[in-house]
């Protein structure tokens, strides 16, 4: 039986988006960087970790899993309008270029962990499209 996996992304700093899937993250032991698949099907308790994407890719394609197409593929020149990266802190600006001042709403993150800088990015990202769906009603 195929077990069908649910896409998932990861953003990298600072406009790049890795292309993956649920249950597949970024874990570091022992001072090594790690890909950790946890199946998210709850019948299934596979788990196991590797140090490539296509090592983990290989181990789940021969479990049975389908992985979705674009898994291991990196978008490159991700642009968002109205949300910068500086530094450690993604920011995002809710007023327009005519108004003198604009509130901003920032998030800051861990610049060594790809995790920390993709949570930061999803929630600006939700919050932006918020704030927008708001404006526009």
């Amino acid at each position: 039986m195929k077990k069908l996996l649910e896409p998932k992304s990861y953003f990298q700093h600072p406009n790049k988006r890795l292309h993956v899937c649920v249950g597949v993250s970024p874990i570091v032991r022992r001072a090594r960087k790690l890909w950790l698949f946890h199946s998210p099907i709850s019948s299934d308790s596979e788990r196991f970790a590797a140090e490539t994407l296509n090592e983990i890719k290989k181990k789940m394609e021969a479990k049975g899993y389908t992985l979705p197409f674009n898994f291991g593929f990196i978008e490159e020149d991700v642009k968002v309008k109205g949300l910068f990266v500086y530094d450690n802190i993604i920011t995002i600006r809710q007023g327009t270029a005519e108004q003198k001042s604009t509130s901003r709403i920032s998030f800051q993150f861990d610049k060594t962990s790809l995790v920390s800088f993709s949570n930061a990015m999803e929630n600006a990202m939700r919050c932006l499209e918020l704030i927008r769906t708001l404006k526009s009603k």
